[in-house]
Parts: structure tokens; sequence; C-alpha cells
């Protein structure tokens, strides 16, 4: 058993399993709140005001399980006690902003369950942003680190 296994077990054990539940959630739910916080803080800079606790909950839930179900074209997070078999390239950061492309499109399509037009329009202007800075430091990891120009590592 891991480190990590471990440590979860004893948290789960002094949490209880309902509590340990909201904990993995939470972690589990990082780039949702990231995400999140930068189109509040877009509302505010508009003037736009804040979002009802209730719908940003929902909006949180609606980020969270369009990720969960969504099927990316490769796995971009190991196992954490896992070395990755493949390497970041410029082919694999292309393939991760497709599939971020996709996935913000279906967010945005269920949006409107919480937010109004307006709304939609701006949490669409903010994923394009996070995207476009996700891609921007891929590139230059690519770069900086002299990783493969293409396609993942294969084994030889």
């Amino acid at each position: 058993m891991c480190i990590r296994d471990r440590s979860n077990d004893m948290l789960k054990e002094l949490m209880g399993d309902e509590k340990f539940a909201e904990f993995e959630r939470f972690e589990d739910s990082s780039n949702e709140r990231m995400e999140l916080s930068s189109f509040k803080q877009s509302l505010a800079r508009k003037g736009l005001g804040e979002l009802a606790i209730e719908d940003e909950q929902r909006l949180m839930e609606i980020m969270y399980e369009e990720r969960k179900a969504f099927d990316f074209s490769n796995d971009y997070s190991p196992d954490s006690t896992a070395v990755p078999d493949w390497e970041l390239s410029a082919e694999m950061v292309e393939g991760i902003a497709s599939d971020l492309r996709r996935l913000h499109e279906q967010i945005a399509a269920r949006a409107g369950e919480v937010l109004d037009e307006n709304l939609v329009g701006i949490c669409i202007e903010n994923q394009d942003s996070y995207r476009k800075m996700m891609e921007a430091g891929l590139e230059m990891s690519v770069k900086m680190l002299g990783m493969k120009a293409t396609g993942p590592a294969e084994d030889g």
C-alpha cells in the first residue's frame, strides 16, 4: 500500500465516510473551483454582482459532472504514484486544447440551466481565456523543457 493510500485510510477513519467523500470531491474539483473563481472575478470586473450561492453551487456541479463524464482523447492525469507512459509534446498540447474546447462547449450548453443568456456569454469568454492560458503554459513547457515535437512517447 502506498503512502497516499495509507494517508487516505487514516483520514477516512478520522473523518468518517461521508466527510471523507466530501473531502475527496473537494480535492477532485480544483480545476472547476479555479474556473468558477475566475468567472466570478469576471462578473465583478463587469459590475454584474455576485452569483446566488445556489447558482454558484449548481454551476460548479454542472462543470464537475461534465468533466467526470467527458471522454478525453488521452489520459492526461495518471495516478500520482505512477510515472506517466507519455511525455508532453506539441501534438499532445493540441489534443488537450481540443478536448478542453469540446468540454467547455458541453459546459456552456448546460450553463443556461443556471445562468441567463448574458452570463452564459461571459462564462464562454472566461472559458476561452482559461483555455488559452492553459495552452500557453503547456506550449511553454514543451519549448523550455525540450520535449518531443510530436506524439506521446513510445516504448522502444
